[in-house]
């Protein structure tokens, strides 16, 4: 989302060959690499987990999704591109889907999974100052009538940083889905550790405004 007088957003494009990933981010390449995406993915079918495939599943963990999302509106009558969809559009609570994963931490599963022992250190001042930076988080999603199958995710907020007010935007299409695909990947890029030093814990070189990530 941007307006007159806004700085310029935070635009990167995510490229994924399946064994590498590759991101753009002004006029650069930045490559994962293979050897840690392939990590990555075996340290991931290492980690013990449980699959949650509905609210049920979610409540036996401590999870109270519905308190997450106190607003939400279905409409059937929707598409994208070509697909007729079902679009599942309302707000997030953020603050209470952070207490959630806080909790989720503290749980036995939580303590098995090194990706949620970050969430540990969430103490209730830092969700609440979050809570303030972060206002009016609303989400879209869509699937397809035809096979169920995701086909848009679309999420935005408004932030106020310091007195710094700008929104945030993202929005990922999935088109072709199913279908034989080709990936013109780049041949190499820089480590990716360069771009991520280039990121302050203010959101890195978009200080203000709006910031849009484009995932492509």
């Amino acid at each position: 989302m941007r307006g007159a007088g806004e700085a310029a957003g935070l635009d990167l494009r995510a490229i994924s060959t399946g064994r590498n990933v590759f991101v753009e981010y002004g006029g650069r390449t930045y490559e994962v690499g293979e050897a840690l995406v392939g990590r990555l993915e075996r340290e991931m079918r290492a980690e013990p987990g449980e699959d949650v495939d509905g609210v049920e599943d979610a409540q036996e963990l401590g999870l109270d999704l519905p308190s997450w999302f106190p607003e939400s509106d279905t409409r059937e009558d929707s598409r994208v591109g070509d697909e007729d969809t079902t679009r599942v559009t309302g707000t997030l609570d953020l603050s209470a889907a952070l207490r959630g994963l806080r909790r989720l931490a503290d749980s036995p599963l939580g303590a098995a999974d090194p990706a949620l022992q970050e969430l540990r250190s969430l103490g209730p001042k830092a969700i609440a100052r979050i809570d303030r930076q972060v206002s009016d988080s609303r989400f879209a999603l869509e699937a397809a009538k035809a096979d169920g199958t995701l086909r848009r995710i679309a999420a935005e907020a408004k932030t106020d940083e310091g007195g710094t007010k700008g929104s945030m935007r993202f929005e990922l299409v999935l088109s072709g889905v199913g279908e034989e695909q080709r990936i013109d990947a780049p041949s190499g890029g820089r480590p990716i550790g360069e771009l991520l030093q280039q990121f302050d814990e203010d959101g890195g070189p978009a200080e203000a405004g709006s910031r849009e990530l484009r995932t492509e």
